[in-house]
């Protein structure tokens, strides 16, 4: 599986970094974490996007930072069956097509029904679901309006936009790689996003192989972001970039 951090911003584009997308090569399927404006990287990596008639697209959550590059990927998949999954009812939202289509009409953009080859809407449940023969597992997450922690096989734990959470730490321990919300150095009190002093504290609880740091405060300037790299102090963590690349 390889996967490729398109966008490991929070909120606020920047320069160096664009919102939360994440490009998974399963060797099957593939996937693509959230829709962020990281999504406009997606021609960088042609290669992959032509390996495959069908997109997956799952949701965390639908936060504007989360979903605003979804108006984007008909630039390059109009000809291809998009697939997108996302919390629905039985999670506290309305129906993730009932979401999407009301963001992606007119006034505001075209109608999504109208865009695509073919297109499938899913609500998903805690119970997860299959893309192909890879088992996609869901947690809850603690976070203003609700997320999703999304797990793909023995693989890969994404963790955006919450607080520290055992379960997701508990989770992200069959994981090779954590990928986890980054916003603070110390905790806030806003049950938001997390700090690097309450992941580290979950890490000392939980064996977990690797952790990426993701979601990057935007207010953090690369000189801020070099100093915090320095001052973690441990191999098995580091801040994500956009453009890396993990071969898990």
């Amino acid at each position: 599986m390889k996967v490729i951090t398109l966008g490991s911003g929070g909120w606020i584009p920047t320069n160096k970094r664009h919102t939360a997308c994440y490009l998974i090569d399963t060797g099957e399927s593939l996937i693509i974490l959230d829709t962020g404006t990281g999504l406009s990287r997606l021609p960088d990596y042609k290669g992959i996007l032509e390996k495959y008639n069908e997109v997956n697209i799952i949701y965390s959550h639908y936060h504007l930072d989360h979903l605003m590059g979804i108006v984007y990927l008909s630039n390059w998949a109009k000809n291809k069956k998009v697939n997108i999954f996302g919390p629905g009812r039985e999670l506290g939202f309305q129906s993730c097509k009932t979401v999407l289509s009301d963001l992606l009409k007119p006034p505001y953009f075209v109608d999504i029904n109208s865009i695509y080859k073919e297109l499938e809407i899913v609500d998903y449940n805690l119970q997860g679901f299959q893309i192909g023969n890879l088992k996609i597992s869901i947690t809850k997450q603690i976070h203003k309006g609700g997320s999703f922690g999304i797990t793909l096989g023995n693989k890969l734990h994404y963790a955006t936009d919450t607080i520290e959470c055992e379960e997701t730490f508990k989770k992200a321990q069959r994981a090779k790689l954590l990928l986890h919300d980054f916003w603070s150095l110390e905790p806030e009190d806003n049950n938001e996003h997390s700090s690097l002093a309450g992941i580290k504290n979950m890490l000392k609880k939980f064996d977990v192989v690797r952790t990426g740091l993701i979601h990057i405060n935007p207010n953090w300037n690369q000189e801020t972001i070099e100093k915090l790299s320095q001052a973690i102090l441990d191999e098995s963590i580091f801040i994500a970039e956009d453009n890396m690349i993990f071969n898990l």
